[in-house]
């Protein structure tokens, strides 16, 4: 028995405030920039190892890796077809990494479904701003819909906070 996991609400605590403010951190950068920074990430990352030896011990440990190696064998698909971008890749990892196996593919399943719907909300928007322009298919240019999808990751992470992993 680790002799530091007595401390675990407190730890529990912290961690919470640290993953909130990269989370955050992450959505404001995307959005005015338009891409999530690797010190972010990479700051992310480096408390993974510490704060799963401390609250759940080696076997939290072994299960942290393996939801960022699954998470991220998952999501690298999506990557190579142009559904996500990289630094919506490593931040889903990186919390998949904090949320452990089980509900990191809770999560990732929760903010692709997200992400899809806001997809759809937003094409769908675009084809009724063309329809009222008046405009035909030929004089419209096609246009890429893009969303930020740190939105979605951060609406997935909130879920998964308030709802202490209990979801689906």
């Amino acid at each position: 028995m680790n002799p530091l996991l007595n401390n675990h609400l407190e730890v529990a605590q912290i961690i919470n405030i640290f993953i909130d403010m990269i989370v955050g951190s992450a959505l404001v950068y995307d959005l005015y920039f338009k891409k999530i920074p690797n010190y972010l990430l990479l700051t992310g990352y480096a408390g993974i190892a510490p704060f799963m030896y401390v609250r759940y011990g080696t076997g939290g440990l072994i299960d942290a890796v393996a939801a960022v190696f699954l998470s991220f064998a998952v999501l690298a698909v999506i990557y190579m077809v142009g559904g996500l971008g990289a630094g919506d890749v490593k931040l889903m990892c990186m919390l998949a990494g904090y949320l452990r196996l089980e509900n990191a593919v809770k999560y990732i399943l929760l903010v692709i479904f997200i992400g899809a719907f806001a997809g759809i909300i937003k094409m769908l928007s675009n084809y009724s701003v063309r329809i009222c322009d008046g405009k035909s298919r030929l004089q419209m240019k096609k246009r890429r819909t893009v969303i930020r999808f740190s939105i979605p990751i951060t609406v997935g992470y909130m879920v998964v906070l308030f709802s202490k992993g209990g979801i689906v």
